[in-house]
């Protein structure tokens, strides 16, 4: 009441500026640690998958030239002994073709699977830089003891839980400034009222 009475418009602002912590308490740091690890095995499967599907889906690296990967005995004396004859070179292009087209995945199988691979790189860096801001957050409010020795998983862990704890702990206090404010509020309209009035009243 005593704030309201000198900054009006304080216990509104700061309501707004919190409002936010909601949305914050309902997706906690560990949570979403949990499901971008669980994003990155779906990734893994997807790409294991496919590549067992289709042979093709990691195109081999380009040959120096035809006939490096000769298997045929008959094949090998002859890449030996001579220079490869026109049809031995063409079975070869004709395979290599085979390889890249027919056991190829469909192309938007594979562009998924390179998009999510991608998104799961940005989703990491976004994840690192945000634990970067909550512990830098952590350490201006005092909050917790972090061993900052460790930058591995422990570390992450630690910040992760006590982000948790923090924001739980700042959320706890706008449902109370919430209450105080109404409270205050409905104080300040029974003042103006006579003592019989405010008894009917309360």
């Amino acid at each position: 009441m005593q704030l309201s009475s000198q900054h009006s418009q304080l216990p509104q602002t700061l309501l707004e500026e919190l409002q936010e912590l909601r949305s914050l308490a309902s997706m906690p740091l560990p949570n979403l640690a949990l499901d971008l690890a669980a994003f990155g095995d779906d990734v893994q499967l997807a790409r294991q998958l496919l590549r067992q599907a289709f042979p093709a889906f990691d195109p081999p690296p380009e040959r120096f030239f035809i006939g490096d990967d000769v298997e045929d005995d008959t094949e090998v004396e002859a890449v030996a002994d001579a220079e490869l004859s026109n049809s031995i070179i063409a079975k070869h292009l004709l395979r290599d073709v085979y390889m890249r087209i027919a056991q190829a995945p469909p192309e938007p199988l594979k562009q998924m699977v390179q998009t999510a691979s991608a998104e799961l790189q940005q989703l990491k860096a976004e994840l690192a830089e945000l634990r970067e801001q909550v512990a830098t957050m952590l350490a201006f409010f005092a909050y917790g003891e972090i061993a900052f020795l460790d930058r591995g998983p422990s570390l992450n862990a630690q910040i992760d839980a006590k982000s948790e704890e923090f924001v739980a702990l700042l959320k706890g206090f706008l449902t109370a400034f919430e209450q105080c404010v109404h409270d205050s509020a409905a104080l300040a309209l029974l003042e103006g009222y006579s003592d019989a009035d405010r008894f009917v009243s309360l």
